[in-house]
């Protein structure tokens, strides 16, 4: 039997837009009542959300946005925040604010069905990006020494690839993709690196985002069968064998693996890296021969 269908016999698989009976509670991405001022220095206010930073860090922004809202556009395949007004010099970039919008954490852990569509559109999705994203020599940043001992393989990357920046569009039934910032865990600016990175960013959030005690027994393997499943399909270059030696430790440290101090919270640690060491010796696309 085909992959895909043996992954259906245990988590079913709707068409991309397919709305599911019941449904959940709508999760808000942004707040369209006034404006806030946020940790972070991003700010929201009706119709529009802005973030702040340096100089470099919203041109680098700015231009990854730009070309990955391109890339969406041309291939219908995801959609991209527009950019509405953007001021590098002052360190300021206002972007399309867009409510309704529901994260792969939300949709995994009310267990919505579509978080499959959505992975096989994000799979589909993120290896467009690979094969068309291009930046300038002076935004082509690879990352901090250490990170990559293979240095194979490198493409330009959404650089912090989670579940939390990865959103279902409830009214246009789209996948959106947001946050083209390269993520504070790696130490620095990153947009040129091995595709793995983006690849095993996302299996490991999909292992460590979601809340453990909200549905503890989510299906996160099949999840990442179903992501890497779509995005081999369209990348002809992905390898299981360099997916599995990529250092996924490093990735795993650096951003998701947080012990908390209660007994409850270290077991949930515990358990997940369990959950993510047995689908990475078992997992039927990875080892099909198993």
């Amino acid at each position: 039997m085909p992959f895909l269908g043996r992954l259906s016999a245990y988590y079913p698989v709707v068409p991309a837009g397919q709305g599911v009976p019941g449904g959940c509670e709508e999760a808000t991405v942004g707040d369209e009542q006034g404006d806030a001022r946020a940790s972070d220095g991003r700010s929201r206010k009706s119709g529009s959300f802005t973030k702040t930073g340096t100089p470099e860090q919203i041109r680098l922004e700015l231009r990854k946005t730009l070309a990955a809202r391109d890339i969406g556009m041309a291939s219908g395949l995801f959609y991209v925040p527009r950019v509405i007004e953007a001021d590098p010099d002052a360190g300021r970039l206002e972007l399309e604010l867009m409510p309704g919008l529901r994260t792969l954490t939300d949709l995994t852990g009310s267990g919505d069905a579509r978080v499959m569509p959505a992975l096989d559109l994000l799979g589909k999705s993120l290896a467009d990006v690979h094969r068309r994203l291009r930046l300038t020599p002076e935004l082509t940043l690879p990352p901090p020494a250490g990170w990559e001992a293979q240095g194979e393989d490198r493409v330009f990357i959404h650089g912090d690839l989670t579940m939390n920046n990865v959103c279902w569009d409830e009214a246009a039934g789209r996948l959106v993709i947001v946050d083209w910032a390269a993520g504070p865990a790696l130490g620095a600016p990153v947009t040129f690196a091995s595709r793995y990175l983006d690849l095993v960013w996302l299996c490991a959030g999909v292992f460590w985002e979601p809340s453990w005690f909200r549905r503890p027994l989510y299906p996160a393997g099949a999840m990442c069968d179903q992501f890497l499943a779509s995005y081999a399909s369209g990348c002809s270059d992905f390898s299981t064998e360099r997916f599995l030696r990529y250092d996924s430790d490093r990735v795993i440290v650096a951003a998701f693996h947080k012990w908390g101090r209660s007994r409850r919270a270290r077991f949930a640690q515990w358990a997940r890296r369990e959950r993510w060491a047995r689908w990475r010796r078992a997992s039927p696309f990875l080892r099909p021969d198993q």
